[in-house]
């Protein structure tokens, strides 16, 4: 079942695996977002000072720039510091703290897709994601 109140909410993916961007691609779509995945920081960073989206789902450890550096910057600009960031990695969220700790919501790969879509949503809806 899509939301068509969706169709206008871009979520930009920053995930260097391809089969979980893939993934997280279609059931997205499936939801209704405007999707696109970027493959690595410096790419998927270029892509949000440019696009704008409404989401960042970024995962932590990536090549060319790493996830805490891709946050940071974004953080950083006045034109996207509000953008929602939601942290999805296999690292534990202490580590994650560590390097970086302005996002919105954290998950840890592997995470249940249902909680993901809720998460995604709230962040979308303006709501304060429970952060898992």
């Amino acid at each position: 079942i899509t939301n068509d109140t969706n169709k206008e909410k871009f979520v930009l993916v920053i995930e260097d695996s391809c089969d979980h961007a893939q993934s997280l691609l279609i059931l997205l779509q499936l939801q209704g977002y405007r999707v696109e995945c970027e493959a690595d920081g410096r790419s998927g960073l270029n892509r949000v000072q440019a696009a704008l989206p409404d989401l960042v789902m970024l995962d932590v450890t990536m090549p060319e720039m790493n996830g805490a550096d891709v946050g940071k910057a974004i953080r950083g600009s006045k034109a996207t510091a509000d953008i929602p960031i939601l942290i999805q990695t296999g690292l534990p969220e202490w580590q994650v703290r560590e390097w970086f700790s302005d996002y919105d919501a954290y998950l840890q790969k592997p995470f249940d897709v249902s909680k993901m879509l809720d998460v995604v949503a709230d962040l979308l809806a303006g709501k304060a994601a429970a952060v898992a």
